[in-house]
C-alpha cells in the first residue's frame, strides 16, 4: 500500500480536481478500495497514538522504541494514503450526490 501511494502522480491529480479527468481517477480507486486504504494507514496510526499515551506500558521500551521508528521513517507515507482516501471518498460522494440529482 505504502509503494501504491509513492508512486502515485500527485501533481496529475491536483490538476484533475474540477476536471473531467478526475473520474479517470474515480475509476481507478472505487469506494471500497479507497475505504479499505485509509483504515490500513490509519491502524499504524492509531496504534502509535495508544502507544504514547502509554496504553502499551507493560509491553516495556519496545513498544516507545517502535513508535519512534514509525514515526521517523513511515508515518509520513501513511499520512500521505489517509489524505489521498480522504480526497477520493469526498469525491466519489459528489460525483454520487450530482448522478443523483433530477
Amino acid at each position: 500500500l505504502r509503494c501504491l501511494t509513492q508512486s502515485l502522480p500527485y501533481s496529475a491529480l491536483q490538476e484533475a480536481l474540477g476536471s473531467k479527468s478526475l473520474q479517470e481517477w474515480l475509476s481507478v480507486f472505487s469506494v471500497n478500495d479507497l475505504r479499505l486504504m485509509l483504515q490500513e494507514a490509519a491502524r499504524p496510526y492509531v496504534f502509535c497514538a495508544e502507544i504514547k499515551a502509554r496504553l502499551w506500558v507493560r509491553n516495556g521500551a519496545v513498544m516507545h522504541t517502535q513508535a519512534m521508528q514509525y514515526q521517523h521513517d513511515l508515518a509520513d507515507q501513511d499520512l500521505l494514503t489517509i489524505q489521498l482516501s480522504m480526497l477520493l471518498l469526498g469525491a466519489h460522494a459528489r460525483a454520487s450526490a450530482v448522478e443523483a440529482e433530477p
